[in-house]
């Protein structure tokens, strides 16, 4: 006899969307999560108030009218709750503006299933996470400007590069004259800074900012 799917994580849709919120509720009710739609701000507390939740996904731009202010003031009122805006469209400003607010995670309707679902999986473990669209939208900058908006220190710009050769940790450990392990603390704080979750991210990202030659790279 088959085993029934344990649910463990329960996540609320908050957003108007008819259409968004079946195909994604449909999405993440298969990936295993226990999932409800809120489409006003009255069932959302409601849910809140009833549920353990878990995580709300949230497009700010149509459930709260665009308001920075109501996301934060959802995240200090529920602390227990992380939030994941998942929207279709942001400009350069206004993802400053949430990041200044405290939303760190942030997803494009436009994603995949596959990145979408890692949105939702850095939210759950806090971790930091912009989908690719998005830190293509951060990047385009003035190239000067470039690694200060990303702080992005000198060292930290040669371990991508490396890594974009396929040279191993171990490697890059001994031409700096470090451990492994110092190489792989340095790597995750990268990660953190960019808001990536693995080393293929980090190239793409790097690709597109010009720290990496992509022609190279690619061949």
């Amino acid at each position: 006899m088959r085993k029934r799917k344990t649910y463990k994580e329960v996540l609320v849709i908050a957003d108007i969307q008819f259409l968004i919120t079946v195909a994604l509720k449909a999405m993440l009710t298969s990936a295993g999560y226990r999932v409800f739609v809120a489409q006003s701000r009255e069932t959302l507390e409601d849910l809140l108030q009833k549920k353990t939740v878990s995580l709300v996904i949230t497009d700010h731009t149509n459930f709260f009218n665009g308001s920075t202010k109501e996301l934060t003031a959802l995240k200090r009122s529920h602390p227990e709750t992380a939030v994941l805006v998942l929207t279709g469209s942001v400009s350069k400003s206004r993802l400053k503006e949430l990041d200044g607010a405290g939303i760190s995670n942030i997803a494009m309707k436009s994603d995949d299933r596959d990145e979408i679902l890692r949105a939702v999986k850095a939210a759950l473990k806090e971790k930091k996470h912009y989908s690719p669209e998005l830190l293509d939208l951060l990047l385009k900058t003035d190239k000067q400007h470039t690694v200060e908006s990303l702080l992005l220190t000198s060292s930290e710009i040669d371990l991508i590069q490396a890594l974009s050769r396929e040279v191993s940790l171990n490697e890059i450990a001994i031409k700096k004259k470090t451990t492994s392990a110092a190489v792989d603390r340095q790597l995750k704080k990268v990660f953190r800074k960019l808001g990536v979750t693995d080393q293929k991210q980090l190239i793409a990202v790097a690709v597109k900012s010009g720290l990496i030659d992509s022609i190279e790279y690619y061949i």
